[in-house]
């Protein structure tokens, strides 16, 4: 039997390759059927997004600059009674030094990420803090 990761260690690897800028590496972290789910997203931004292929698009594509290697600070990772979920507290640091308050839920399965929830505040993005 092969022990499989715990949430917290797929989450907090992810946020380490993150920072890097190892997206590729970062992508693998997630499962094919993923959703991630912006549920505070500005009009014209996607809410939800749902599969690998549709996740990789997004942050190759409009996302990249906001993903360029942000610092996550002020982390804390709440395990849930469920083993598979988790709620984090962090502070997002991109590029010019903007801060950004967000609160994550993530779900893990099999080692991979099968959903994350993404909740920040779209003021950030509208008024150019990014």
């Amino acid at each position: 039997m092969t022990l499989q990761p715990s949430t917290a260690e797929v989450f907090r690897r992810a946020t380490y390759l993150m920072q890097a800028g190892e997206i590729d590496q970062w992508l693998a972290l997630f499962h094919d059927d993923v959703v991630f789910e912006f549920p505070f997203a500005p009009p014209g931004a996607p809410r939800r997004l749902e599969g690998k292929e549709a996740l990789t698009a997004h942050v190759t594509g409009r996302a990249a600059r906001r993903l360029a290697a942000p610092r996550v600070e002020n982390l804390t990772v709440h395990q849930s009674v469920d083993p598979t979920t988790l709620v984090a507290e962090m502070t997002v640091r991109g590029e010019g030094g903007a801060e950004r308050p967000a609160i994550a839920v993530v779900s893990v399965r099999e080692g991979r990420i099968t959903l994350y929830r993404d909740y920040w505040n779209p003021l950030d993005v509208i008024n150019g803090k990014q």
